[in-house]
């Protein structure tokens, strides 16, 4: 049984987690949403999953947020201090199941590795048929967190407003900008893991319509990001260089390069997508 040290504990971490998390800028605005949260689970919300454009088969923005959030909220639980390190790694697999209703992530720390936590992740629908399974690593951490900030109204436009609208206005698909703006922040002010990781989702699957007709034939398999240095957010820009791996008749794979105005790459996203012909 719990005991009532270890369940004020919980539920301690439970608040922390909340009000740094989901009062963040990007989650905020999706109106994410925690219902449990405990060392071995945690599980959260999204009420919307959106599309993603044309095909509806997968909603990058929303889903790659639930996903990298989920990990750091169930980090958070299983430390029991309310607060997760960065993302050090991050894949996503897609079952190529189109979302029905609001879908939810439940996630739990699995190993330590390495001075991380390794944090497993299951998205699913109100039908419960699963949606896609991410595996991520986060910095384990000893300190007490620090005051989120306090995130005031949501943000207009929101996180999918401003990647959709960036996206749409790039004159060529491999060299997209991204406005470096509040929408896209995390806690610590920097661009969220999973908007970085819809970023290149979102780019990649541009490029392929150069070649491909329509967005119903391509189907994103897995994502993997690798996370170099963080973005702070200071209203400048970033870029989104994409480029093909493999081009294959029934498989693509590409490689987006997030870089800073500094020049530095922030972020590697490595997509591998079936192409129906």
């Amino acid at each position: 049984m719990t005991s009532t040290r270890s369940t004020g504990d919980i539920e301690r971490a439970k608040r922390v987690a909340g009000e740094r998390y989901l009062g963040a800028p990007v989650e905020l605005s999706l109106g994410m949403d925690v219902s449990e949260f405990r060392p071995g689970l945690v599980l959260l919300h999204l009420p919307d999953p959106g599309d993603d454009l044309a095909s509806g088969m997968v909603a990058p923005v929303g889903l790659s947020v639930l996903a990298d959030c989920a990990g750091g909220v169930a980090l958070s639980a299983y430390q029991l201090i309310g607060v997760s390190g960065p993302t050090v790694e991050f894949r996503v697999d897609y079952t190529g199941v189109s979302p029905r209703g609001a879908v939810r992530a439940e996630s739990s720390v699995t190993d330590e590795v390495g001075g991380t936590g390794r944090a497993a992740v299951t998205i699913l629908d109100s039908t419960d048929a699963v949606i896609a399974r991410a595996q991520g690593y986060y910095v384990l951490v000893s300190d007490p967190p620090e005051a989120a900030e306090d995130p005031g109204t949501v943000p207009r436009p929101g996180v999918v407003e401003v990647l959709r609208a960036a996206v749409r206005a790039a004159t060529d698909p491999t060299m997209v900008p991204v406005p470096v703006v509040r929408a896209l922040a995390n806690p610590r002010m920097q661009v969220h893991g999973g908007v970085l990781l819809a970023i290149g989702h979102l780019a990649q699957r541009e490029v392929q319509l150069v070649d491909v007709d329509r967005a119903g034939a391509l189907t994103p398999m897995s994502m993997r990001v690798d996370y170099l240095r963080p973005v702070p957010v200071d209203g400048g820009e970033l870029s989104c260089r994409t480029d093909y791996v493999r081009r294959g008749r029934g498989f693509h794979t590409l490689r987006t390069s997030l870089v800073r105005a500094d020049g530095k790459v922030a972020t590697v996203v490595t997509g591998l997508w079936a192409v129906a012909r």
